[in-house]
Order: structure tokens, then sequence, then C-alpha cells
């Protein structure tokens, strides 16, 4: 036969906040305190950016009374982008050369169409020879 033997159970409990406990419980009563007096549930009503320091609010200001008498300089320009807007893009000055480009487009006379000479061209040596020699005739 063979000898019985003796079994051990050892349930262990291991706790590693044991020695704090004391510590954790004082903290959160006193937590505990701080939540049920309000503390810190009242939303701040005051202001959110800290206020401009006076140099740069008068930096500010110049700026601003500058953009404000240079405005009449603006009217010009912004009369002229007005103009055109209104115009569908176009400029009062090219609107006489695209009617008569409309015309041609629609199968109207190209005679209309001032010609310059082409670069290279025989009229337009000939022109440069005639400028140069009534230039060296003088």
């Amino acid at each position: 036969m063979s000898g019985g033997g003796t079994t051990t159970t050892t349930v262990a409990n291991k706790d590693p906040w044991g020695p704090a406990q004391g510590y954790l419980q004082d903290i959160m009563g006193q937590s505990a305190k701080l939540y049920d007096s309000g503390a810190g549930s009242q939303a701040w009503n005051g202001a959110l950016i800290p206020g401009v320091d006076p140099f740069t609010s008068e930096a500010m200001g110049g700026t601003a009374n500058l953009a404000r008498q240079q405005a009449s300089l603006l009217q010009g320009p912004y009369a002229y982008g007005n103009t055109i807007m209104a115009n569908q893009g176009i400029a009062p000055s090219m609107q006489p050369a695209l009617g008569t480009l409309g015309g041609v487009a629609s199968g109207g006379s190209a005679a209309s169409i001032p010609r310059r000479p082409m670069r290279g061209s025989p009229t337009a040596r000939s022109t440069r020879t005639a400028a140069c020699a009534a230039r060296s005739a003088v």
C-alpha cells in the first residue's frame, strides 16, 4: 500500500494598495466634501480672451484710419471692376474689336479689320527699309 499524503491549499491575498488605503480614503473624503459644497460648479461669466494692449489698440486704429483715407483712391478701380462685371468680363475698350471679330465669325466681311504686316513679310521689310532710309536722309 502506498502511503497517504496530505494536501494543503493556501489562499494568499496580496493587496498592493493596502498601505495606501488610509490616504486614499482621506483624499476621496476631501473630494466628496468639495463636490458636495459645489466648488468648481459655477461657470465663468468673465472674458474668455485677455484685453488688448493699449499700443496694439492704437496701432490697429491707425491702420483702420489709413485704410479709410485711401478709400477714395479705390473708387476708380472699384468702378472699373464693376463695369467689367456688368459687361460679362469685357472691358469697354475691347467691345468694338470684339464686335468686329464677332461679325467676321458670323460670316461678315474681314475688310474692316485693321491689318498689320506680318513680321518677316516683304511688306514689313519694305516698311522697315523705307523708315530707315527716311531717318538717314535727315
